[in-house]
């Protein structure tokens, strides 16, 4: 069984959870993004869009991942965002019409993923395993987890309950 290792979210406060809160910044149309960032100085499009007002720079340009770096610890400064005392395992439920799904959000073992305990359903795409290592070692936070599936398991169950 993979390791499912807790770990210190950075988390919006408590009175800014809802407007912190956003769905992927490319499911918004051009319009809908600038009038959610210009009405909203707490959404988290605001990091990963530093510049959404000036020209915009390649996404993976190291300018910009400096900006969404700054931005992040401008959130953190401002206490928008505060990180977690002690490591966690966090419950994420999405309900959307009538279906519902809940899971866990942890750290996994890179060695079990390596070692083939977590299996791979697809082949990943060298230039984009490049790109995501340089946005992380920039950045230096993930705000996209990978979604995985495991055998149901009773003790997880119990605790997502």
């Amino acid at each position: 069984m993979a390791k499912i290792i807790p770990f210190r979210a950075y988390r919006p406060t408590i009175d800014k959870a809802y407007l912190a809160a956003s769905r992927s910044y490319i499911s918004y149309s051009k319009n809908a993004l600038s009038q959610k960032l210009s009405k909203n100085p707490f959404s988290f499009l605001h990091i990963i869009n530093p510049d959404y007002r000036a020209q915009k720079e390649a996404i993976t340009s190291p300018d910009r991942l400096q900006k969404i770096k700054d931005k992040f610890i401008e959130f953190q400064e401002r206490k928008i965002y505060i990180r977690d005392e002690t490591p966690c395992l966090y419950i994420y439920r999405q309900i959307r019409e009538d279906m519902e799904y809940t899971g866990l959000i942890g750290c996994i073992s890179i060695d079990d993923y390596k070692n083939g305990v977590i299996l791979k359903h697809e082949a990943t795409l060298s230039h984009r395993e490049e790109t995501l290592k340089n946005y992380l070692k920039v950045v230096d936070i993930n705000a996209e987890p990978v979604c995985m599936t495991y055998p149901r398991s009773e003790d997880i169950a119990y605790v997502v309950r």
